[in-house]
C-alpha cells in the first residue's frame, strides 16, 4: 500500500523524515520496518514587473507619473529585491513615491518583498518630442526566480511603455490690402495659428516694432490684451489655442506719414505658448507708399476792367488730399493786350509760380495784377490759370480755372470855361473852354 503526506516547508531547511510499519503479527525481519528520507527545502519567489504611464500624449514642458508595479507571485518571500528605472534622454526626473523601499539614482530599494506587490510612482517631466520609451526591470532579488533571472531583462521581470510627446508650433502671418497712401491710415493684419500637434500650454505674445513713419494708431482683437509704447505693439494672452487652431486676427491701424520712404517692411513676432521650434514665428510684410494729393485752382476777377486802368486778379490754390503735393507749379499766361504788372501774396515773382510744397488741408493765394492799356477796344477779356504737381493727382477738372470779364469804358469828363476880365464894346469877347 502506498501513500502521501503534503508538508509545507520553511524555507532553507533539511528535514528527514522517519516512518515506520508495525503489525500484531509476528515479523521475523524487523529490521526493514523503519525507512527514514532528508529533504533539502529551497527559497521560490516568482516575481514580475508591469508598468504604465498616466499620460500616453502629453505636451512638451508637462510632467508625467508612470507606475511600476512589482508582483512576489510566492511561494517564498523575496529578499534582498530592487528594480532599476533609468530614464531615457528627453525625460527629466522630478520626484518618486515609492509604497515600500526607497528611490535613488535610477534604483528602486526594495528590500524583502513578501508574497503580494508593491508600487512606485515616478513623475518625470517632458523636454523633447516625439516617441519616448521608458523600461524598467527587476535588477536584483536574492531569492531565486523560477522563471527569470534579475538583470537580465528575460521572462517577466522587465516592462516597458511608450509616450508620444507632442508640442506646439505657432506661427505668424501679417497681411495688409494695397498701397498705404501719405497722410491717410492703412491697417495691417495678425494672424497667429497653431500648426503643432498639441495645444498651447503658456502664455502666448506678439509683439510689432512698426518701422519709422507708420504711427499706431489703434490695436485691436478679440481676447488680445494689447498695448502699444511709442512704436511698438504688445498683444498677449492665455488661453489654450489647440492644435490646428487659430487665435482671433490682431488688427493694427496706422496713420501714414508724410515724409515716409516709398516703401517699408514691417515685421511681427510670436512666442510663448510652449513651442519649441522658432523658425516660423516671424513674418515680414512689405508695404508700398504712394501720394495722393487733390489740387484745385480758383481764379476771381473784378466785377469790370477799365480800360487804362490796372485789373487784378485773385487766385487760390488748395489741397483737398491726403497727401502734400510737391513741385506745385501755377502758370497764368498775361491776357492778349494787358501787360503784366506784378505778384503778390504766396508768390512774389512773374509766372510760372513755383509754389513748392502745398500741404495736404491747406491752401494759397496769389494776386496778379495786370495794365489794361486805355486804347484797349475789346468788350470782354478772359484769362485761365492753371495748377500742376508732381505729386499723383487723382482728380484733375479742377485743375484749371477761367475767368471772363467785361471791359466797360469809362470816363470822366469836366469842362471849365474863362473869361476875359473885361469886355470892350464894339470889340470881339474871347472865351476859352477846357475840356
Amino acid at each position: 500500500a502506498t501513500y502521501s503526506v503534503p508538508a509545507n516547508f520553511d524555507p532553507a531547511t533539511s528535514i528527514t523524515n522517519i516512518a515506520t510499519v508495525s503489525s500484531p503479527t509476528a515479523d521475523p525481519q524487523p529490521a526493514n520496518n523503519s525507512s527514514s528520507t532528508t529533504a533539502n527545502s529551497n527559497s521560490s519567489a516568482d516575481l514580475s514587473l508591469s508598468k504604465t504611464v498616466d499620460n500616453p500624449a502629453p505636451t512638451v514642458g508637462q510632467n508625467v507619473v508612470y507606475t511600476i508595479t512589482l508582483t512576489n507571485a510566492g511561494p517564498s518571500d523575496a529578499t534582498g529585491v530592487a528594480v532599476s528605472e533609468q530614464l531615457p534622454a528627453g525625460l527629466t526626473f522630478v520626484s518618486s513615491n515609492p509604497a515600500t523601499g526607497e528611490f535613488n539614482a535610477g534604483t528602486w530599494t526594495v528590500g524583502t518583498l513578501p508574497v503580494g506587490s508593491t508600487t512606485l510612482a515616478l513623475t518625470a517631466r517632458v523636454d523633447v518630442p516625439g516617441a519616448l520609451t521608458n523600461t524598467a526591470q527587476i535588477s536584483a532579488s536574492s531569492t531565486p526566480d523560477p522563471d527569470s533571472t534579475p538583470g537580465d531583462g528575460s521572462g517577466d521581470d522587465a516592462a516597458s511603455v511608450s509616450l508620444n510627446a507632442q508640442v506646439p508650433d505657432l506661427s505668424i502671418s501679417k497681411t495688409h490690402t494695397g498701397d498705404f497712401t501719405r497722410g491717410s491710415n492703412g491697417v495691417y493684419t495678425l494672424q497667429v495659428k497653431n500648426i503643432g500637434s498639441s495645444g498651447t500650454n503658456d502664455r502666448v505674445t506678439v509683439t510689432d516694432a512698426l518701422p519709422v513713419g507708420l504711427i499706431p494708431t489703434s490695436v485691436a482683437g478679440t481676447g488680445w490684451a494689447c498695448t502699444v509704447s511709442g512704436q511698438n505693439v504688445e498683444c498677449s494672452r492665455s488661453d489654450v489655442l489647440a492644435a490646428s487652431a487659430t487665435y482671433p486676427d490682431i488688427q493694427i491701424a496706422v496713420n501714414v506719414s508724410q515724409n515716409i520712404g516709398n516703401s517699408v517692411t514691417n515685421t511681427a513676432s510670436v512666442a510663448g505658448g510652449g513651442e519649441l521650434n522658432t523658425f516660423n514665428s516671424s513674418d515680414s510684410d512689405p508695404t508700398t507708399i504712394v501720394s495722393s494729393s487733390d489740387l484745385s485752382i480758383v481764379k476771381t476777377a473784378p466785377t469790370s476792367i477799365v480800360p487804362g486802368l490796372t485789373a487784378i486778379f485773385t487766385i487760390k490754390v488748395s489741397n483737398a488730399g491726403s497727401s502734400d503735393a510737391k513741385n506745385v507749379l501755377v502758370a497764368d499766361p498775361t491776357p492778349a493786350g494787358l501787360s503784366f504788372v506784378a505778384n503778390t501774396g504766396d508768390c512774389g515773382t512773374a509766372f510760372d509760380c513755383d509754389l513748392n510744397i502745398v500741404p495736404a488741408g491747406t491752401s494759397r493765394t496769389i494776386t496778379a495784377t495786370y495794365s489794361v492799356p486805355a486804347n484797349y477796344t475789346g468788350s470782354s477779356l478772359t484769362n485761365a490759370a492753371t495748377v500742376s504737381s508732381s505729386t499723383p493727382d487723382p482728380v484733375t477738372t479742377n485743375n484749371t480755372s477761367t475767368v471772363t470779364v467785361a471791359v466797360v469804358p469809362s470816363s470822366d469828363l469836366g469842362i471849365v470855361k474863362t473869361s476875359p476880365a473885361s469886355i470892350t464894346p464894339g470889340l470881339d469877347a474871347e472865351y476859352t473852354i477846357t475840356i
